[in-house]
């Protein structure tokens, strides 16, 4: 728990550290919380009394691994710490022809719980504008919680509504939809699990 609350302290920048620690801070707290989520508690609780301990998703063999794999890509990587609209405003001049953009923004109902930056309506309105803009060419996915909301702003698009289970702090089925750019060629019949929006 000493390790939780120190690197816990990084993420949050209580403490003043160096980029590679501040990486490490997020991916330690991201293993070690419920759900992976950074704002929410860790695994078993701080008295670590849970069925789960703080160590039961952070093998770190596996993490090392999946480092070293992500390394083998590291030319083929670009980070980008910017916001999404403006990343997609630019993003035509970034990527090749052939590329698709999958978009997963904070959700919509429960996103300020959630997450460390989320977004409020407008924001959610904008992105939803920018992608389907008639100067928008690029082909693109977006995965939403299945709110009334996001549902009115992608309405002239495919939708499909599927359920998720989740396990942040009690285990219930999350209902999620996703939204296709108009030249996207859907499989229906090979996702038969997926069930159009209404």
């Amino acid at each position: 728990m000493d390790q939780w609350f120190k690197w816990r302290a990084i993420l949050r920048g209580e403490v003043t550290t160096s980029l590679v620690e501040q990486g490490f801070a997020t991916l330690f707290v991201n293993r070690t919380n419920r759900s992976g989520i950074l704002k929410a508690g860790v695994i078993g609780g701080l008295a670590q009394s849970g069925s789960y301990k703080l160590d039961a998703r952070f093998n770190k063999e596996v993490l090392a691994s999946r480092v070293r794999k992500i390394a083998k890509h590291a030319g083929q990587i670009t980070v980008h710490c910017e916001d999404a609209l403006s990343l997609l405003q630019r993003c035509k001049k970034l990527l090749p022809k052939k590329s698709l953009i999958y978009l997963d923004p904070p959700y919509y109902v429960k996103g300020q719980g959630l997450y460390r930056n989320f977004y409020k309506h407008d924001d959610h309105l904008k992105i939803s504008k920018a992608l389907q803009s008639s100067r928008f060419t690029l082909p693109w996915v977006v995965s939403y919680d299945n709110a009334a909301e996001i549902c009115e702003m992608y309405q002239f698009r495919k939708g499909f509504a599927y359920d998720l289970n989740y396990t942040a702090q009690k285990r219930y089925v999350g209902n999620e939809i996703m939204f296709f750019h108009s030249k996207l060629v859907v499989p229906e019949d090979e996702i038969p699990q997926l069930r159009i929006a209404a």
